[in-house]
């Protein structure tokens, strides 16, 4: 739900919605394949540490 609002501009772009591990990375490519747009807000970290690290440089 929140890919899609951010995906279609309702809510706030700034910020990325972090995946940690693969896990979810067939379900973005699926959605890439017809939305090739809707992949710009999304970001995977291999670790809870990197996606703490990414959040930290979105928040400052």
């Amino acid at each position: 739900m929140v890919w899609e609002l951010k995906n279609k501009g309702f809510a706030q772009s700034g910020k990325p919605i972090i995946l940690v591990t693969d896990f979810w990375r067939p379900l973005v490519d699926t959605m890439a394949k017809d939305d090739p747009g809707s992949i710009k807000v999304v970001e995977f970290a291999r670790t809870g540490l990197e996606a703490s690290q990414m959040l930290s440089e979105y928040l400052c």
